[in-house]
């Protein structure tokens, strides 16, 4: 299997044409379907919520999905969000999804309406701040990664807000998560500095 990228901006995608396996990506949208659907969180949602997005803890994401009401529960809350090509799965991670659903997923979250998820996107712990902060200055982002089966092939994801721009960028084929990183990374240096 070759490698496959995508990447989103504001006004402009390119890349392969593709969904892919979500991985931690759908942690966002967890949370940000939750927060659509209430005026705020209980003391151990928020818990599980900070945890899920500043340490990717897959026990918290299991929790908050289960809150959420699962696939059914996210299949709800895409159209609020800006979702129009995720489709969500029984097992949250494989939720498939392209760059520029992430991307609107993206403008919804940082449009104003969900100041506690960005806040924690903000403050992602320092091995896992690797991906679309390759371009530079202030960062807020959520990245997802997982070898794909039967393959063993790793998906690797990154999005958020760097430097006040927007950016998704999505991937798959990578023989090591370290492979996949560099390989994220060095697409987003090359879209921040695409006219």
């Amino acid at each position: 299997m070759t490698v496959r990228i995508s990447v989103a901006l504001p006004g402009r995608s390119y890349g392969d044409e593709h969904d892919y396996p979500c991985a931690s990506l759908v942690k966002v949208a967890i949370l940000a379907a939750l927060l659509q659907r209430r005026d705020g969180l209980g003391a151990r949602e928020e818990e599980w919520a900070r945890a899920m997005i500043v340490r990717s803890d897959n026990e918290a994401a299991t929790a908050l999905w289960h809150v959420l009401g699962g696939a059914p529960g996210l299949s709800a809350a895409t159209a609020g969000l800006g979702l129009r090509q995720t489709q969500a799965q029984p097992a949250w991670g494989l939720t498939r999804t392209t760059a520029p659903d992430q991307l609107r997923l993206l403008e919804t979250v940082f449009d104003g309406g969900y100041p506690l998820l960005t806040t924690l996107m903000g403050q992602v712990v320092e091995g896992q701040r690797w991906g679309v902060s390759a371009a530079g200055g202030p960062c807020a982002l959520k990245n997802g990664w997982l070898p794909v089966r039967p393959s063993g092939l790793w998906a690797v994801h990154s999005m958020g807000r760097v430097g006040g721009r927007l950016i998704a960028v999505l991937s798959d084929g990578h023989p090591t998560l370290a492979a996949g990183v560099s390989r994220v990374e060095a697409a987003v240096r090359e879209a921040v500095r695409a006219p």
